[in-house]
């Protein structure tokens, strides 16, 4: 059975603060292709105690893509990714290879995603509160579901 817990996702200006563990932003220079993450154990995760979860992004400005990509590279374990040889042969629809970024077509000059993400439980909820603070910050929609 999966279990998941959605948070709200961010729709604009919080009138609360978002706290936790996080204090600080992305570094300088660290982009990531994502890893992909419901509450099921996935082999391809750092941990024996990995989750997976679901990170939505809407309306986000292409600016702040690289910050998002950053925030993955710092928080989340890498994906294990498998031998080529055992790959489909497309290998650009492997999620342990890259965000698949789109163009939100309701909104011009911003973008979305809909990534899987795997990682122990402590490091998506870091995960969740940074990405929560930074579409507070830059004005677009997140949500990570877990």
């Amino acid at each position: 059975m999966t279990t998941m817990i959605c948070t709200q996702p961010y729709n604009g200006p919080a009138t609360d603060s978002l706290t936790g563990p996080f204090t600080g932003g992305p570094s300088r220079g660290a982009l990531a292709f994502g890893a992909g993450s419901h509450r099921v154990t996935d082999a391809r995760a750092s941990s024996p105690h990995a989750v997976r979860g679901v990170l939505t992004i809407a309306r986000m400005p292409t600016a702040a893509r690289a910050e998002v990509e950053s925030l993955m590279a710092q928080m989340l374990p890498p994906a294990d990714v498998a031998e080529l040889s055992t790959l489909d042969d497309d290998l650009l629809s492997d999620t342990a290879w890259f965000t698949r970024w789109r163009r939100d077509s309701f909104h011009p000059g911003r973008v979305e995603c809909r990534e899987v993400i795997t990682a122990p439980p402590e490091d998506l909820a870091r995960f969740e509160r940074a990405v929560m603070l930074l579409a507070r910050d830059r004005g677009f929609t997140a949500d990570v579901c877990w």
